[in-house]
Order: structure tokens, then C-alpha cells, then sequence
């Protein structure tokens, strides 16, 4: 008799342990919905949906806490990034790229809207990209801009230009304007500024269906913060119709306090206007590869799959 009472009570605290040790499975694999969200994005076009977002509440309505560091510097935000202060970044395909051949995990998950263009010296007499073969074009090699003046090369048929490696954009800003080189890539707002200082428009990335601007996302942050990161993509897309429907003028001031963009520049931008958060296309993605493994600076393509992240915003 004590024996058979012993079995079901041995019985009863083993199946006690099962079910203690299913609960705890189930914690520790259950995605954690970390709600707080730290991006660091530069200073340029690219922020100002991000910046309003915050500004009008947009995140703290879906029920977010969202930290934004602003960077002038892509050394710093990337400083920033591998000291594991941030969660995501505001980045470009060529940078996703070397991202992932060094084995971090940081994947994309929406394309920027933020513009990168050709700009003319006052002092060179180009009007056009056809005039640029023998000429000196400042850029910054190994990047995104190096990408930009290939692909505008290959596709105008351009021979015999000499890229000239300013990495710091100021000094490349100002050496154009005193006519030193030729021409130069600059992302907005220095292309802007550079026009209103006399210099001339000659192309863009839109000229070439091309849009490298894109939101990088740690992919252990997004795996464990799928809500969270729907709710992000919500208030940004809200930003976005405001945006579109109210202009940015009554947001000057937060812009130049945030951004540091001339007041002159910003209202260039009153009438901007921005697309909901799309993942960037497989041809732009596939053709930012391309260059890079032809530059030797990656071991193999990485696929659309490999680099991206789609996230639904549906409720």
C-alpha cells in the first residue's frame, strides 16, 4: 500500500516538473516585446519624417518610446552602432553590404527617400553629364558616392574621369566652389546649398532609378520586436501622409534645431514630399552587390532575401 501511494506521488511531481519545465521553454524562447527603440540617423533629408514623428507624437500614440541620435559623422554613427548603443540606423546599400560581408547581422528594412546628386562648379562651364569625361569629380572612394559616379559613367558612356577622394563633404563642398574640381557628389542638404551658392544641377539618383538611402535594423532587435517594430513603421507612414497634405514650414525651427540646416536650405524643402516605407527594389539592391563584388570588396552577391526584412503594418 505505501508503496502504490509512493508511486502516484512520485508519479504526480513528475509530471508537476514537465509542466514547470514547458513554462519556463516557453519564456525564455517567446519573443520579448521591447518597446523602447534607439536609431541613429544623419543629418540630412532622410531624418525629417523620423524627427516630426517624434515631434507629433506619432510613436508615443502607437506606444513607443523611441530614442533619435542625430550623427554628422558616418564614423561616429557607426561607432555608435558597434558599441551596441543603437538598434537600427540610417545607412546606404553599399554600407548594408560591407555591413554583412564583416558578418553583422544588420538587415534592411525600408528604403530613404533622402537625395544624392551630381553638382556642377560654377567655375567648370558643364551643363551636362555628357560633358564630364576628362574632368575631376570629388567624391568619397569605396562608398556609396564612388557607386553613384560609376553607375553615372557607365550609363552616359563616360570616359576618362578623374574621382578625386574627399571623404569630408565640407571640404568637398567648398573645393567645388572655388572651382578646384570639376564636379562633385553631395547628398541633400549640401546639394541645395551648393546650387544657391552658383552651382549647377547635372543629375541625381532619381535620374537613375536609383534610390541607396535605406533603415537598417539589427535582426536579433527585429526577430524579438516584431510588434514593436510594426507600430514604428505605422507612426512613419502617418508622418509621411502629414507631411504630404501639411508641408514642413511650421517645422522650421524644429528642423534647424535637430538638423542644423541653414534656414535658407530648409525652405528649399517646405514643399517636400515622401513615399510610405517601402523595402528598396531587387534591381537597386542587386546592382549595389554588383558593384561591390566587382570592386573585390565582397566575397559573394548576397541576395535580395540575404539583406532585407519585410515588415507588416497591418493591425
Amino acid at each position: 500500500m505505501v508503496q502504490k501511494v509512493f508511486k502516484k506521488l512520485l508519479f504526480a511531481i513528475t509530471i508537476a516538473a514537465l509542466v514547470i519545465s514547458s513554462g519556463a521553454c516557453s519564456k525564455t524562447t517567446a519573443p520579448v516585446q521591447d518597446k523602447k527603440i534607439t536609431i541613429g540617423l544623419m543629418s540630412d533629408t532622410a531624418a525629417i519624417p523620423f524627427i516630426l514623428a517624434q515631434e507629433l507624437n506619432y510613436f508615443k500614440d502607437e506606444g513607443l518610446e523611441v530614442e533619435i541620435q542625430i550623427f554628422q559623422s558616418a564614423v561616429d554613427r557607426d561607432s555608435a552602432l558597434q558599441a551596441d548603443e543603437l538598434d537600427g540606423v540610417s545607412s546606404d546599400l553599399i554600407s548594408a553590404g560591407f555591413f554583412k560581408e564583416s558578418g553583422n547581422t544588420l538587415l534592411i528594412t525600408s528604403r530613404t527617400e533622402c537625395e544624392y546628386k551630381l553638382i556642377a562648379s560654377s567655375a567648370s562651364g558643364i551643363s551636362d553629364i555628357s560633358q564630364l569625361s576628362g574632368k575631376k569629380i570629388g567624391t568619397s572612394t569605396n562608398t556609396l558616392m564612388e557607386y553613384l559616379v560609376d553607375t553615372f559613367a557607365e550609363s552616359k558612356k563616360l570616359k576618362d574621369i578623374e574621382k578625386i577622394n574627399i571623404p569630408k563633404m565640407p571640404a568637398r563642398l567648398e573645393m567645388l566652389k572655388s572651382g578646384q574640381i570639376d564636379a562633385a557628389t553631395l547628398p541633400e542638404p549640401l546639394a541645395t546649398l551648393a546650387v544657391m551658392d552658383g552651382s549647377k544641377e547635372i543629375g541625381s539618383n532619381v535620374d537613375l532609378g536609383i534610390y541607396p538611402g535605406v533603415i537598417l535594423f539589427k535582426s536579433d532587435f527585429l526577430n524579438s520586436n516584431p510588434d514593436s517594430m510594426a507600430k514604428f513603421y505605422r507612426a512613419y507612414d502617418k508622418t509621411v501622409k502629414y507631411i504630404n497634405e501639411n508641408g514642413l514650414e511650421s517645422h522650421f525651427a524644429l528642423i534647424n534645431e535637430k538638423l542644423s540646416f541653414p534656414e535658407s536650405v530648409i525652405k528649399k524643402f517646405s514643399d517636400i514630399k515622401y513615399g510610405a516605407a517601402v523595402l528598396p527594389s531587387e534591381e537597386n539592391v542587386a546592382s549595389a552587390m554588383d558593384w561591390l563584388y566587382k570592386k573585390e570588396f565582397i566575397k559573394e552577391k548576397f541576395t535580395y532575401d540575404q539583406m532585407t526584412y519585410s515588415i507588416s503594418t497591418n493591425k
